[in-house]
């Protein structure tokens, strides 16, 4: 039974490692401070039209 919860603990770690570096060949990551810049700005243009 520990030998199956080892292989299952392991086959994770492969899944989770992998899913890891397909995220890092995905391409570059976005600066956070860029994304909260363009969200405020949607936010303030869909508020603006809103209030029309």
């Amino acid at each position: 039974m520990l030998e199956d919860q080892e292989k299952l603990r392991t086959l994770k770690l492969e899944a989770l490692r992998a899913e890891v570096q397909r995220s890092m060949e995905g391409g570059p990551g976005i600066p956070a401070g860029q994304v909260f810049e363009n969200l405020r700005r949607r936010i303030d243009e869909l508020a603006a039209r809103e209030a029309e």
